[in-house]
This record gives C-alpha cells, structure tokens and sequence, in this order.
C-alpha cells in the first residue's frame, strides 16, 4: 500500500514546488517514518522538483518541530501530531487519511476543519490538497 498512500502527498509536494516559488521540507512525524519517507517521498521526486526539497533525515523534538512549522506557509500530511501544532499556532494545517490508519483524524472534523481532511482511499478528494 506504500505507492496508494504515498503517491498523492508525493504529487502535492510536486505541485506546490512546481506551482509556487517556495521550498519544501519533507520531514518524517516519528521515527518509524524516516525510511518510508525517504524511499516513497523524496527518492521519486522528478529532477526539477529535487533542488526544491529539504529532507530531515533525522527525528526531531517538538521545540524545534513548531519552530519551524511558524515559519512556514503551511503543512500537510499524514499524521496528527504536526498539524495540531500547527492550527495551534495559527498555520494551516492539511491533514490527509486512509482506511488503514485509526480513525483519529475524525477529530478534524470535529473542531471545524473537515475542508482540510483528505481521504486518500477517494479518488476525488486527491486533487484538493494541493
């Protein structure tokens, strides 16, 4: 299942290099996710996309998590942690989902923010990460 849930935040952060003059920080949510994100994320990046990107190769703590995160346009992705940080803050924050993950990212919808929930196991919703 690594390309149908990777392959759509993979094309947004392609769009978003290609659509903006802003670059983007692919970093892992936890520890288990720095391979997974290497291989799906940044090593199938097309050469054009690749001088845009910013790899974290590495685990951070939450301080630095959110120091960066203020500075930032916004974040999408597939976790909870990040985003909560984020709309804490007041940085939009797009929270993307499938079938096999737990069913935590109801809570989006939950505190109002159902426009910036994705289920990537639709095909229509795909499109409007970006």
């Amino acid at each position: 299942m690594k390309e149908h849930d990777l392959a759509p935040l993979r094309q947004a952060i392609i769009e978003v290099v290609r659509q903006t003059t802003m670059k983007v920080l692919i970093c892992p949510e936890d520890e288990t996710q720095m391979a997974l994100g290497k291989e799906m994320l940044l090593e199938k990046l097309p050469a054009d996309v690749g001088a845009h990107i910013v790899w974290r190769s590495d685990f951070w703590l939450t301080g630095e998590a959110l120091s960066t995160y203020i500075r930032s346009a916004g974040l999408f992705g597939a976790e909870m942690h990040s985003p909560i940080l984020c709309i804490g803050n007041g940085i939009p924050a797009i929270v993307c989902r499938w079938e096999e993950q737990t069913s935590k990212g109801i809570m989006w919808r939950d505190i109002g923010l159902s426009e910036w929930l994705f289920n990537l196991d639709e095909a229509t919703e795909i499109p409007g990460i970006v």
